[in-house]
């Protein structure tokens, strides 16, 4: 049974985090802070969906459809604001984005899954050259190539329809069965990835509920920790393509080999022991040398199997506390 696993990945809110750069460039533009800063994220998240379409479809340009999303979001919320403000904001916002990063404990956590050999991926939606900037802003380059990058606009095609997951298979040739889509939204990740196959990580920062009628996802992680421990649990199902386990498993292999090898060596002690015992009355010097020489071979050959045989409980050892870490 072939237990090799993908991971792709969504960009916005699942990579990094997108309430900081929003929340600071929508202050900014209001002069003031927000009273409800979850419910300003929902609403905009909201609105960024339906303006996505609008601007896919061609209905509108990019920047007009970003600055109505933030005007329609303030408008929802009763707050006042003006085309200037929304100018203000969408320049802020665009500035922030410029400064995006991945944190550490995901950093850590895809430089596990590169080492471990987990064949991976990203798809996001959005305009197609903004989402590459986006990408290597992000420093994401460390990780994944460009063409391990899909971007709705540059195939024609957006989250959650099935395609784009059908896309990504015959591209990265992964299986559906053993695929997991990690992302943020529940109907363009979740739901578009379940609809395709995939088994699913909803990275849940803001601690939403399933509607009646959603597909569940296999896995909810409400923080980054625990999204780590999510993916760790999948990389240890099949860690014997994980490199510290084969090294440390190759040098208890080797090792064990090595006691195989000297074990007929071993055998002889007793022999050499009989032949070359100190209590007995010794014909020459030459055999007393041949005793003290073969003796010392000996206790060499005892050492060097012990030191074999607590290298490997250490090893072991070792290895679970990897384990019991993670």
């Amino acid at each position: 049974m072939n237990k090799e696993i993908s991971l792709v990945f969504d960009i916005d809110d699942t990579l990094y985090s997108q309430m900081e750069p929003l929340l600071t460039a929508c202050e900014f533009s209001l002069g003031r802070a927000l009273p409800d800063p979850e419910l300003f994220y929902r609403i905009f998240g909201k609105r960024s969906a339906e303006m996505f379409l609008f601007s896919e479809s061609g209905q509108v340009s990019i920047h007009e459809s970003r600055l109505y999303r933030i005007e329609n979001t303030m408008k929802d919320m009763g707050i006042p604001f003006t085309r200037e403000q929304a100018e203000v904001f969408q320049a802020r916002y665009k500035e922030n984005q410029s400064h995006l990063h991945v944190s550490d404990i995901l950093a850590g956590m895809l430089d596990t899954c590169q080492e471990a050999g987990v064949k991976m991926g990203v798809i996001t939606n959005g305009p197609f050259a903004h989402q590459v900037q986006k990408f290597h802003t992000l420093g994401l380059d460390k990780w994944f190539t460009e063409d391990q990058l899909i971007v709705s606009a540059g195939v024609g095609v957006a989250k959650p329809d099935v395609q784009i997951f059908r896309i990504a298979e015959e591209k990265w040739g992964m299986n559906p069965a053993n695929t997991y889509m990690v992302g943020d939204s529940l109907e363009n990740d979740i739901t578009g990835a379940k609809n395709a196959g995939w088994k699913t990580i909803w990275m849940n920062h803001h601690r939403y509920t399933v509607s009646p009628g959603m597909a569940e996802p296999d896995y909810i992680a409400y923080t980054e920790e625990e999204l780590r421990k999510i993916i760790w649990e999948q990389i240890k199902e099949i860690n014997k393509t994980f490199p510290p386990y084969k090294y440390i498993k190759n040098m208890i292999l080797t090792d064990q080999e090595l006691i195989k090898t000297t074990t007929q060596k071993i055998k002889r002690q007793e022999e050499i022991k009989e032949k070359y015992n100190p209590n007995k009355i010794f014909e020459n010097k030459n055999k007393v040398q041949g005793y003290t020489n073969e003796t010392k071979e000996v206790i060499a050959q005892n050492e060097t199997v012990t030191m074999i045989e607590y290298k490997e409980s250490i090893f072991k050892k070792i290895w679970n506390k990897i384990l019991s870490f993670f």
